[in-house]
């Protein structure tokens, strides 16, 4: 029988996967889009270059979406090293020597760190820059005489729409803050509240539901694809325009459900924290007596704040003095009696309902 922390752990590892899932049906969207556009005879047109632009979006998402347990703790220790030193912290190079997670990064790395943290505002992005070539495309439309709503005779300039949506989309994706405990926080409060929440609760939502809505002018071109080159002999625009459809249709719903913040709260395993701790350990060990004190306190605190780690800041506190005791043969046990998690969670809880949604 599977127990319910196996079928949560399940749960989350779906839900993990969703703008993964999402990355790589953009990708086969967007190729087929490009394609349509293609096959209209309008090789290096503006929807064509949209679609490329977005298929580097979409394999962003693909690439770096849900990243493994090892890539997580990779992530963190480089957030470490940052948080390490912008608190007075050198890191000398035997302490880079003596632990992995500790090595040096080239400028690939921390680009594909950045990717790593950011995949959904790079998938976002990349669709806002795309939509400019689709508004471009169906203001040329207008130009041309088509009509700018359905029922006022004529063809519809449907790219101007796509577009639209998509730029509205993509604009809301990056600028919404995610909060995961938003809707929690608005109950009792007013409807306007409350929807302000929902999208807080996972900023993919908007541009989700804002994508979903591009599928309505979607399905319209493929229409109008199907009435201008239905008879056509040789690749038909139409049906490329439906395999878009089609796909943007799931990768919109992937979207919607995926969470920007794409670090896993099942959390590191004891193995990969005592890497951590030990990492930090041996930085905090080549720092001087009064500052390491200060950092086990200061260090403590930082790793128990982040979600994927576990532990509370005394355990940590008392893992960092120990490990530093092997490491220099000198008891830290000073800033350990120090550490206080009952009064971080009051501060905390303090800044949290400070947050006005």
């Amino acid at each position: 029988m599977t127990d319910a922390t196996t079928t949560a752990t399940d749960d989350r590892s779906l839900g993990d996967k969703k703008l993964k899932l999402a990355g790589y049906s953009y990708m086969l969207g967007d190729a087929a889009m490009v394609a349509a556009e293609m096959a209209r005879g309008n090789k290096f047109a503006d929807a064509a270059k949209a679609g490329s632009i977005w298929f580097a979006g979409g394999l962003a998402a693909a690439r770096y979406g849900n990243p493994s347990a090892d890539k997580q703790l990779e992530l963190l220790a480089h957030k470490l090293e940052r948080h390490l030193t912008a608190s007075g912290a050198a890191i000398p190079d035997n302490a880079r020597e003596q632990n992995a997670l500790l090595k040096q990064q080239n400028f690939w790395g921390r680009v594909e760190n950045f990717l790593y943290e950011h995949p959904s505002e790079t998938l976002n992005g990349a669709y806002g820059v795309g939509a400019g070539f689709l508004i471009h495309k169906g203001i040329s439309q207008l130009k041309q005489g088509y009509k700018p709503l359905p029922g006022m005779g004529g063809k519809v300039a449907n790219f101007l729409w796509m577009g639209g949506l998509i730029m509205a989309g993509a604009i809301g994706g990056l600028v919404i803050k995610e909060y995961p405990q938003a809707r929690e926080k608005a109950q009792g409060k007013g409807t306007v509240a409350k929807v302000k929440a929902y999208f807080h609760e996972k900023a993919n939502r908007l541009p989700g539901l804002l994508y979903g809505m591009n599928n309505i002018p979607l399905a319209a071109q493929v229409m109008q694809d199907f009435r201008d080159h239905g008879n056509k002999v040789g690749l038909k625009p139409h049906l490329f325009s439906a395999t878009t459809l089609a796909t943007y249709v799931f990768s919109n719903l992937m979207l919607q459900f995926s969470s920007r913040d794409q670090i896993n709260e099942q959390g590191l395993n004891p193995s990969q924290v005592a890497q951590l701790e030990d990492a930090a350990a041996r930085v905090i060990a080549a720092q001087p007596p009064a500052l390491q004190q200060e950092l086990i306190l200061n260090i403590s605190h930082y790793l128990a704040d982040q979600k994927n780690v576990g532990p509370e800041a005394p355990q940590i506190a008392q893992s960092l003095a120990n490990r530093l005791t092997e490491i220099t043969g000198e008891r830290a046990q000073e800033a350990v009696n120090k550490v206080s998690w009952a009064e971080r969670e009051k501060m905390r809880s303090i800044k949290n309902q400070s947050l006005n949604f």
